[in-house]
């Protein structure tokens, strides 16, 4: 497990709802038909153990203030890469991206050498913030890389 701090879901159920997961039949943007909103999986002592491996970035950083817990901020990071995040934002707040918390954190992201994808699962454009010397096609590249490979 990557958690560094002790820190937990507790009435955060977002990732139950942008991620896309077929293991669940559930479709990005959609809740998941197994969660309580904002109490978490109705099967927990069944839940499937992707979703119990799953651990956004506030779960996993050291640096994130609560004000960037998922169901605060309205959008989920996500480490694709120790170089790429994605942040998955919420189509019902689709502009949660630009509150000065969640840019803050993208720019020292950013400034830290890590690019950034912004998505919402939905027809709005991805958003990249890519890192200095690096093209928004390297970036994508690199990322359908990843994926390519995580689901082969």
């Amino acid at each position: 497990m990557y958690m560094i701090k002790k820190r937990e879901c507790g009435d955060c159920t977002l990732c139950c709802k942008l991620l896309d997961i077929p293991w669940m039949e559930s479709l990005p943007n959609t809740y998941c038909s197994k969660c309580e909103i904002n109490k978490g999986c109705t099967i927990f002592k069944s839940v499937p153990k992707k979703c119990l491996d799953y651990h956004c970035e506030y779960l996993k950083s050291e640096t994130m203030g609560d004000e960037l817990k998922p169901n605060v901020c309205n959008v989920i990071f996500e480490e694709i890469s120790k170089v790429i995040h994605l942040v998955l934002v919420d189509p019902d707040y689709i502009d949660a991206w630009k509150e000065d918390t969640v840019m803050n954190y993208i720019l020292k992201l950013n400034n830290n050498g890590v690019s950034v994808i912004i998505s919402s699962y939905s027809n709005a454009p991805k958003i990249i913030f890519p890192t200095k010397g690096r093209t928004h096609e390297e970036v994508m590249s690199e990322v359908m890389d990843i994926y390519n490979n995580e689901y082969k």
